[in-house]
């Protein structure tokens, strides 16, 4: 299964779920990598639609899941038609999705470390997983572990800098004394290694 069809399954998941948010990012990283993608642009905006009224995208989406079960090459078509024809009474969600997708990716849209922990898992590694977010999405730490736990992971895989910026600029949230040092210690020992 590739990265798209990932995407597009975790945020279908998550759109199950009620959770819109997340749903709604992985359907940008769906996007982002394929950004014709019909279906991913159907759930972005189903999504959206959610936010102010999530009975009626509930109502599409399941529509749209039995549409494609029944006849797959003209789902799309059939909900883009019905999303199209019913825009006004949507608030213009379906011009308003462009705009509110490249607001979330290029405004730093937020999401948690343990998102981006599964984030990791979708993409196979970290680095990947990093690359994906690093110039669009904040990823919010609140816990210690989770703060030290995430710049060993920068280091160890080369994003130096990166890891500096968070140890100078958050480190005095989280860290004691020791835990900087075990940190420090890291970046020199990848320094001789390298």
């Amino acid at each position: 299964m590739g990265n798209i069809e990932k995407f597009k399954k975790i945020a279908k998941d998550k759109f199950l779920q009620r959770d819109y948010k997340f749903s709604m990012l992985n359907y940008s990283f769906a996007l982002k990598e394929s950004p014709h993608d019909k279906e991913a642009k159907i759930g972005a905006i189903l999504c959206d639609m959610a936010d102010e009224q999530e009975d009626e995208a509930i109502a599409l989406f399941d529509f749209y899941e039995i549409e494609k079960k029944l006849n797959s090459k003209t789902a799309e078509d059939k909900i883009g038609e019905i999303i199209d024809s019913h825009e006004e009474s949507f608030e213009g969600h379906g011009a308003v999705f462009n705009q509110n997708l490249k607001t979330m990716i290029d405004e730093a849209y937020g999401i948690s470390y343990q998102d981006f922990l599964i984030h990791i898992e979708t993409r196979g590694d970290f680095k990947s997983a990093f690359e994906d977010l690093m110039f669009s999405t904040k990823i919010v730490i609140n816990d210690k572990l989770d703060l030290f736990d995430f710049i060993l992971k920068l280091i160890e895989n080369n994003f130096y800098e990166v890891a500096y910026d968070y140890i100078e600029h958050a480190s005095h949230l989280f860290l004691d004394i020791e835990e900087l040092h075990t940190l420090l210690l890291k970046f020199q020992k990848d320094d001789v290694e390298d």
